[in-house]
């Protein structure tokens, strides 16, 4: 293998003052609206699963380019994910070229993970013998990603006990065969916890067993029944333990699925696993501030986002009803602004930081197989999603998890033209986003449901139905703090023996049941809805090159391209697919 590092010179994006006005309070806007009148989430919490045999190759093959992504996302801070295409090695006949992007990496902290990757893509090399091989690698994967997989392990066993003291109150067999499967997996999980031997904090053979078995407990009957009360809770909104439990339970599994996946890749294209050679780009610079500094209020950010005289109306409305009920609204855009400006995260997203990076270089036509699809260790922000619908490009990422982030940086775009034209073309983008985004709004507003859910990951993937709300009375009985974390339970600072006592009590464990195993990958399905985008205009912006960056290969002719959209509702988001292979000297760029 070979490897290589690409880095950018370092700077600092600076983000125009009108891009300050359009773009960014209607973010903020939107992220504090549905969380201060503790809206319920449209989403209904599934665990995504793997593609099977009977998968497109297509379809397996973006699965796994995302599950090689989640494999090393090693810290527990959402703002590190990381991104992977595939490419052909243009100098190489039948070599293939990773490249990887990772949000707010140094150039060190990229040189340890790239022979991280390497050294994990090297043991892919040779079929798998048995389960063991599996086992084995998972067993060097896991010390890369220790923090991450602690913070796991924690949300696990905590929700683990707290399941197990619900049951307490439940009796009949179906209670008993719950206990005995959880109080299996909670033993096991303070083994990973307590009895360290390596990997900074875990357990790491320990871990591996675990994983195993939460895969193994998963495909059992009584597992079903779980999902069934998780189901249940998330309907009456009373507790999260259920839920929670549904959601580390599939990032645990995810692990085992990845290492399955690139087993099941690599009968079909080997080369994927040989001549390999890895690219690293460096984490793109931050912006010093995408806020002016003093907050504005909600009908101020309402009055810059449309001149619609029944949309401001109504939503002027809104706002003056929500201080009617006493919920504050500007006091939480206000607290959520001062975040934001104090925030050191605020940067290009690790998807969009790698598409400007093949811009820059030898583009689509490089892509394995002529798929052009960039993968990411969990789905796009819905920022990122809309910043690929309004680009005018034929790459393909992640249906999005809808979720929103205040610190997510505008790239610096523009044609082969003065900088004014440039900004005027970023700018141009923010005004399309922004109507995405007053679209959302008006919709949360209307249904009284906010978009996204508690989680970034594509475990909640499936919609369900409006709910009845009594908005009145939620609102006089909301709780100040009424927002889920995303990813709950990583980076706490329990330990397991402050949830380890949950269920110690409970007295309804009668017989132990025995968990029937169906734990065979080709019995999963998966669910790959997919959001089509086709843009109706020819595209005119493309990426500001960083220093020192060159493009090579001749212009090729554009193609012409239709309006239609069409939604999934089977996934919350969408695969962004394009009409048509026309593309620019870059091949991954529409003019």
């Amino acid at each position: 293998m070979d490897a290589q590092v690409a880095f950018r010179s370092n700077r600092t994006t600076k983000v125009d003052l009108k891009l300050r006005r359009i773009l960014y309070p209607p973010v903020l806007l939107l992220i504090c609206w549905p969380r201060v009148c503790n809206y319920p989430y449209k989403t209904r919490r599934e665990i995504d699963q793997p593609p099977t045999s009977t998968s497109s190759p297509e379809q397996v093959f973006r699965d796994f380019v995302s599950k090689l992504a989640f494999l090393f996302w090693t810290d527990i801070s959402p703002a590190t994910i990381p991104a992977c295409a595939v490419l052909n090695h243009l100098d190489i006949i039948g070599a293939v070229e990773y490249v990887f992007a990772f949000n707010n990496r140094s150039p060190s902290e990229l040189q340890q993970l790239k022979e991280k990757i390497q050294s994990v893509l090297d043991m892919f090399d040779e079929p798998p013998s048995s389960d063991e091989r599996k086992k084995d690698i998972l067993r060097n994967v896991l010390p890369y990603c220790v923090k991450r997989v602690k913070g796991y392990l924690n949300a696990f066993g905590r929700n683990l006990g707290e399941c197990i003291t619900s049951c307490a109150r439940d009796t009949g067999t179906e209670a008993t065969e719950i206990v005995a499967c959880l109080r299996t997996l909670l033993n096991a999980t303070r083994k990973t916890l307590t009895s360290v031997e390596q990997g900074g904090g875990v357990n790491i053979a320990a871990t591996e067993q675990l994983i195993w078995s939460v895969h193994s407990a998963y495909k059992s009957p009584v597992f079903k029944i779980v999902q069934d009360r998780a189901l249940k809770e998330e309907r009456g909104k009373s507790s999260t333990h259920w839920t929670e439990l549904i959601h580390v339970t599939g990032r645990l599994m995810t692990y085992k699925q990845a290492i399955d996946l690139c087993f099941m890749v690599r009968e079909t294209w080997p080369q994927l696993f040989q001549d390999v050679h890895i690219t690293m780009v460096q984490s793109d610079a931050s912006a010093p501030q995408v806020l002016n500094t003093r907050a504005l209020t909600a009908k101020e950010i309402i009055g810059k986002m449309t001149s619609d005289k029944p949309k401001l109306e109504e939503l002027f409305a809104s706002v003056d009803k929500l201080g009617d009920l006493g919920i504050k609204l500007d006091q939480e855009i206000k607290k959520e602004w001062s975040k934001t400006i104090k925030s050191k995260d605020i940067c290009v997203h690790a998807e969009i930081n790698l598409f400007q990076h093949l811009e820059m270089t030898e583009g689509g036509r490089r892509f394995f197989q002529g798929i052009e699809f960039i993968g990411s260790s969990k789905p796009p922000c819905k920022l990122c999603s809309y910043f690929f619908q309004v680009y005018p490009t034929d790459v393909e990422v992640r249906p999005s998890h809808r979720n929103l982030y205040g610190t997510w940086l505008m790239p610096d775009i523009c044609p082969d033209l003065p900088s004014t034209r440039g900004q005027m073309d970023s700018l141009e983008m923010g005004r399309k986003i922004a109507e995405r985004l007053l679209g959302d709004l008006l919709q949360a507003v209307r249904a009284r449901e906010r978009d996204g859910g508690p989680h970034d990951s594509s475990n909640y993937s499936t919609r369900r139905g409006p709910q009845s709300q009594q908005f009145l009375e939620d609102m006089s009985h909301r709780t100040e703090n009424s927002d889920l974390p995303h990813e709950t339970g990583l980076g706490e600072t329990d330990t397991i023996d402050s949830w380890s006592r949950h269920g110690e009590s409970s007295h309804v464990l009668g017989a132990m049941s025995t968990v029937r195993v169906q734990a065979s990958i080709d019995d999963m399905s998966r669910d790959m809805g997919s959001l089509s985008i086709r843009s109706g205009q020819p595209g005119t912006w493309r990426m500001r090159p960083s220093r020192g960056a060159q493009s090579r290969g001749p212009a090729q002719m554009p193609c012409r391209t239709v309006v239609e959209i069409e939604s999934d509702d089977d996934d919350g988001g969408g695969t962004l697919l394009f009409e048509g292979r026309g593309s620019l000297r870059t091949g991954i760029r529409r003019r």
